[in-house]
């Protein structure tokens, strides 16, 4: 395994075949690091492949193909007629229906809507046994109840500083990038895996959280600093897919068989984005970026949560991310209808992202990288290196003419090449 690490790792970019080598301090002062080892760049790319292919397949993993309309019946009213959209729906279940057993897990294939004498119930279309039905609330609370503050506080609390001044985290930034992709990844198994009754949304929400401080932690100790700055960026980069899927009525791309180009246009962003990582040249950039994006989605979430309460951004996540079949005719039949408020407020978390990303740029010069002595300016605008083109010149200029059999300062500096001002400009 590890012949084969090296010889793949040789067709890598320099960036991931050493991913310690832009940020971390120990190579300069002359210690191995653990991570500099030739399958670290193999770890991080699978790091990032289960991230991505994770958050995008559980959703699409449950989504449900639904049968074409064959009959309407006249004991439902026109507006639950237009609400059930095309599906079949039977004025009286099969006897088997109605004695079987109630069960959870069935075959993702296709349900079947039936009005029983107790209203609209789903039925598996395979066993015709009727599917426990359950609120999609997901740990969204109701109102202003103890979740939907949490999540209130818990998006003004972590949106804020990254979109205001995220370039200057550091191992704090770290931490929330790492932190945000657990939140991703921990709330969208839950609500797709739980039956009915289910887990109640204070549990849920007390857990997700949970995930955010256990991965914050290892996102801010120096060794999941890595891992921090790719989970920012790919937060970053989702959170803007998600906004744009989510800005329309019923999603970007409506109806089952359009589904999964939603999550593939959001899974688009959050490569692009995590991608940037791998270049010098625009790591600040996707930074920059990551930072905003991220911010301004949390920070918008928490707005329109208490604009539009659950039926603004918290509906449309649910609406995108929920394929359970326990919250079929909450999440499926209720739909996802946005007020006119929310699409306003993911519109302008949407054109803050460039704005924001430019005035921390231009307000927090510095390197995000504390530790290093690189200055990753230079990957949004030439001046650095003019900068320091301009210094190696005026280093050589003002050194006077060197007196016969007398070496110069400045053959002197090239001729110890671990020292001195020309050691930390190649240092850079």
């Amino acid at each position: 395994m590890l012949v084969a690490s090296k010889s793949f790792s040789k067709w890598l970019p320099k960036a991931l075949q050493n991913p310690t080598h832009h940020f971390s301090p120990l190579k300069r002062r002359g210690v191995s690091s653990p991570l500099s080892s030739p399958s670290t760049s193999l770890l991080w790319l699978t790091i990032v492949t289960i991230f991505l292919a994770f958050v995008g397949s559980i959703p699409t993993s449950h989504a449900l193909a639904i049968t074409s309309p064959i009959h309407q019946i006249d004991t439902i009213p026109p507006e639950d007629i237009r609400r059930t959209g095309p599906y079949l729906i039977l004025t009286s279940p099969p006897f088997s229906a109605i004695d079987a057993p109630y069960h959870t897990f069935i075959p993702r294939d296709r349900f079947i809507i039936a009005n029983l004498t107790s209203g609209l119930q789903v039925l598996d279309p395979e066993t015709r046994q009727p599917i426990p039905q359950g609120p999609g609330t997901d740990g969204s609370g109701r109102d202003f109840d103890a979740p939907a503050l949490l999540w209130l506080a818990f998006g003004f609390a972590v949106g804020l500083p990254l979109a205001l001044a995220g370039i200057r985290g550091w191992w704090v930034t770290t931490g929330v990038g790492l932190g945000l992709a657990g939140v991703v990844a921990s709330w969208a198994a839950i609500i797709n895996s739980v039956g009915v009754p289910g887990v109640s949304d204070i549990i849920l929400t007390a857990i997700v959280l949970s995930f955010f401080c256990l991965c914050f932690i290892c996102g801010a100790f120096p060794y999941g600093r890595i891992a921090g700055m790719v989970g920012i960026t790919l937060t970053g980069g989702l959170s803007l897919g998600i906004r744009i899927c989510i800005l329309k009525s019923g999603l970007l791309f409506s109806g089952d068989k359009l589904y999964s180009l939603n999550w593939a246009i959001i899974a688009l962003f959050g490569v692009v984005s995590g991608l940037g990582l791998i270049w010098s040249k625009y790591r600040r950039a996707a930074l920059l970026f990551g930072c905003t994006a991220s911010g301004t989605f949390m920070t918008g979430l928490a707005g329109d949560l208490v604009v539009n309460k659950q039926a603004g951004m918290s509906r449309g996540l649910r609406f995108l991310f929920d394929r359970n079949a326990s919250h079929y005719l909450d999440i499926i039949i209720g739909g996802y209808n946005p007020p006119v408020s929310a699409q306003v407020i993911i519109g302008v978390s949407i054109l803050l992202i460039p704005i924001l990303s430019y005035g921390q740029h231009r307000i927090f010069s510095a390197p995000f990288d504390r530790t290093s002595d690189a200055n990753d300016t230079e990957s949004v605008s030439g001046r650095s290196d003019e900068k320091r083109e301009s210094q190696r010149k005026s280093i050589f200029s003002s050194n006077p003419k060197p007196k016969p059999g007398r070496p110069s300062a400045a053959s002197q500096v090239q001729a110890k090449p671990g020292s001195g001002l020309m050691s930390s400009f190649r240092n850079r």
